[in-house]
């Protein structure tokens, strides 16, 4: 299949800053409403989208070792799916995966991380995967204001099994942290 173009993110929104993290929350039941195709996208761009000096996130040399996917189970105009997140678009990898989690959710948000990148050759493995972490709680926190901002509710997770987990989705990366994205139930 050929990669999908998201629509363009939004670059104003209804909230300050300051709103979005006076009201940030974590909120585990979430309803089966449909996400739309633009709600993911502006959810993936906050994530590890282009802004206007560079990416959304910083990263230790511009390594960018994350491999960001979503896995869709309700968006609208959108196969139910395993998506990778590459400049705006999203290309996908597999079907439906069902049950992924103990959070029904909509859509979920996978952060991973590329074991080949260039950043534990440059830094050795031990900083490298220093780095790649404190990117990943970038990126996470990015997609959990920037969904609170859209009137979208989501927890973070990190309690799971990511061998599994990454055999389920057969993807080559390893998992470090699950978004489940919806709205309240």
């Amino acid at each position: 299949m050929p990669p999908i173009d998201l629509p363009a993110p939004r670059e104003w929104g209804r909230l300050s800053f300051e709103e979005v993290v006076m009201n940030r929350n974590s909120v585990r039941t979430l309803g089966e409403s449909a996400l739309s195709l633009h709600e993911l996208g502006q959810l993936l761009w906050a994530a590890y989208g282009h802004g206007k000096y560079g990416r959304t996130v910083p990263s230790a040399g511009a390594c960018y070792p994350l491999v960001i996917y979503a896995v869709a189970e309700s968006v609208e105009n959108l196969e139910p799916g395993v998506y990778r997140y590459r400049s705006h678009q999203i290309e996908q990898i597999g079907g439906r995966v069902g049950g992924l989690y103990d959070y029904h959710a909509p859509a979920y948000l996978l952060l991973t991380v590329d074991n080949n990148n260039k950043i534990f050759t440059r830094y050795g493995r031990n900083r490298g995967e220093r780095y790649a972490q404190m990117e990943v709680g970038h990126v996470a926190q990015n997609v959990v204001l920037q969904a609170l901002a859209l009137d979208l509710c989501t927890v973070v997770v990190g309690g799971f099994l990511g061998r599994r987990l990454q055999a389920l989705l057969h993807i080559s990366e390893y998992p470090i942290c699950l978004i489940p994205v919806g709205r309240a139930a």
